[in-house]
């Protein structure tokens, strides 16, 4: 199954991720606080992690690869993020903050971004972080 996330994510080892909400106006789709359990592992997360995303699933979308996912994932997810632009402003350029993109596919595809893009993640002061991760359809 193809799948593409976009993703903004803020780390603070000064803000709970409930003082990020407020700042931002909106609610967080994943949080992580200190002290949590970082996924199966022993060690534990050192800081607050506030996320929101958008992800598109090929099986929500018979017939669309990840090539075709990634744009209707960023336009929508843009979109979510224009309403909420003034405050992610405000906390990222206190606590930081990055736009991710994970997609995972049976090939890689085409990472290309329109220029509205691009000008609202420097307008944010948003790094970016892009993870392609390939798994094969073969059964052996």
């Amino acid at each position: 199954m193809d799948q593409v996330t976009a993703q903004v994510a803020i780390e603070s080892t000064n803000l709970t991720p409930e003082q990020i909400s407020d700042i931002v106006g909106t609610s967080w789709d994943q949080a992580r606080y200190i002290g949590d359990p970082r996924g199966k592992t022993t060690m534990a997360w050192d800081r607050n992690v506030w996320t929101v995303f958008n992800r598109k699933k090929s099986v929500d979308h018979p017939g669309k690869s990840a090539h075709d996912l990634l744009p209707i994932c960023i336009a929508d997810f843009v979109e979510r993020l224009d309403g909420i632009k003034e405050g992610l402003r405000k906390v990222v350029q206190s606590e930081g903050g990055e736009f991710g993109i994970c997609v995972t596919s049976t090939f890689v595809p085409g990472l290309s971004f329109e220029p509205e893009t691009l000008r609202l993640i420097a307008d944010l002061g948003l790094s970016m972080d892009i993870d392609v991760i390939l798994y094969s359809t073969d059964e052996a």
